[in-house]
């Protein structure tokens, strides 16, 4: 399991090719990395992944206000991965969990490369992009842009209604013209991430 709970409001992370990428982003404060256990401890009353959370948000203005809030978190993490010389692939919803319902992490390095070229198979994430999906070989080169992509794409999903999926962010009528979606239009189409 990527994350568990010990005692007294004690959660355990392990992110393992990320773990000092996390820590680094400076997010997860009264944090710190356990040479024991090669995990992360948090101090935190609740850890929950990522649809679970928002499956309990139905108010849209809440709900997009804490897309803004994922999309800042996640945007710190990229950037330090990049730094770092790792590589997201994509996402699925258990690859983000949520700190006291204020804090996303990406905590799960399996979704993750060492460098921007694939050398062994890996799973395609249910949020990724064009490239990543059209990937029938390796070697193969991965970007940063693709984990903007992926990220525009998970935020697609939660804005909309159970009823009328789609990843075509022009359908998404409450939000044209916010900060939001000029984020997914750079993202998707653009393949770049600037804080929202």
């Amino acid at each position: 399991m990527p994350f568990s709970q010990g005692k007294k409001n004690k959660y355990f992370i392990n992110a393992g090719l990320l773990n000092s990428a996390l820590i680094k982003t400076k997010l997860l404060p009264m944090a710190y990395y356990d040479i024991d256990s090669k995990q992360i401890v948090v101090s935190a009353e609740k850890i929950v992944y990522l649809k679970d959370f928002f499956n309990e948000i139905h108010d849209f203005t809440e709900k997009y206000n804490l897309l803004v809030k994922m999309i800042s978190d996640i945007s710190k993490q990229l950037f330090i991965f990049n730094d770092n010389n790792i590589y997201l692939i994509g996402v699925d919803f258990n690859d983000i969990i949520v700190i006291d319902n204020s804090i996303f992490v990406i905590h799960n390095d399996k979704i993750c490369n060492k460098g921007n070229k694939l050398l062994v198979p890996f799973k395609k994430p249910l949020f990724c992009s064009p490239s990543v999906l059209e990937i029938n070989k390796l070697p193969s080169i991965i970007s940063i842009n693709d984990a903007y992509y992926s990220l525009a794409l998970l935020t697609i999903y939660f804005l909309q209604n159970e009823t009328n999926k789609t990843t075509d962010y022009n359908n998404i009528s409450t939000i044209k013209g916010t900060k939001m979606y000029y984020f997914l239009e750079r993202a998707i189409n653009h393949g770049i991430l600037l804080y929202i």
